[in-house]
């Protein structure tokens, strides 16, 4: 997305930062997530503790994937500005899964397997466009963690935190510090227009796959 400026008497156009671009270019597409029975039942703490653990075992593959892909990376590699430990969650969710006694996602036909076939695709094809993965998962984590955990403990009526790994960021003491630095990061990546326009479409790609996701989960234990 662009915006055009006035410079004495002449239009002149500016590209917006890449971060600016993904918030309002992928809008539509992340309404439609938060819209999905699956977050609306989330969020009136009305998911139970099985649909909870099998959401994490659908999504474990994913961060998985981009999250291996992303710390073997070679020092020099630019795509090392996302390579942030204190953000990853595959090792959460394999703490909670745990802690649930649900084993993680096994490969199989569907949403989740496309969600997580496109994110290995990318990582062995075109690892810049995990840029647009990190951001639809990694800016949502943490934005709506401290809430969501709350909802979730009250829910699950867990006596503790434990179980809520995959919530709860204690190096991220404060996440508008965490999202001012992503969305600095998101803003000097793009070597060129046409890698931030395809880092914008793969966000909204991110967010189609998790709304599938989301959906198949629901028809699939709410049927």
């Amino acid at each position: 997305m662009t915006t055009t400026v006035q410079v004495q008497g002449k239009k002149k156009v500016e590209s917006l930062p890449l971060s600016k671009r993904l918030r309002r270019e992928t809008k539509v597409a992340h309404k439609l997530v938060e819209g999905t029975r699956l977050a609306r039942a989330f969020f009136k703490g009305t998911l139970n503790e099985g649909s909870y653990a099998e959401g994490l075992a659908r999504l474990y593959p994913v961060y998985a994937t981009m999250e291996s892909a992303l710390s073997g990376l070679p020092f020099e590699h630019r795509l090392k500005a996302f390579d942030i430990r204190n953000v990853f969650r595959s090792e959460a969710i394999l703490a909670d899964l745990r802690y649930f006694g649900v084993a993680p996602e096994p490969f199989r036909d569907g949403a989740s397997a496309r969600y997580f076939e496109r994110v290995q695709a990318i990582a062995g094809g075109d690892p810049t466009l995990l840029v647009a993965h990190a951001y639809v998962r990694y800016m949502a984590d943490v934005s709506g963690g401290v809430i969501a955990g709350k909802i979730a403990q009250r829910a699950l009526k867990l006596p503790t935190r434990e179980g809520l790994s995959f919530l709860t960021f204690a190096s991220i003491p404060d996440p508008a510090v965490f999202r001012e630095d992503f969305r600095a990061r998101l803003d000097r990546f793009p070597q060129s227009e046409e890698e931030a326009q395809a880092i914008v479409n793969e966000a909204s790609l991110a967010f189609e796959l998790n709304r599938e996701l989301a959906d198949e989960l629901w028809a699939e234990l709410y049927r």
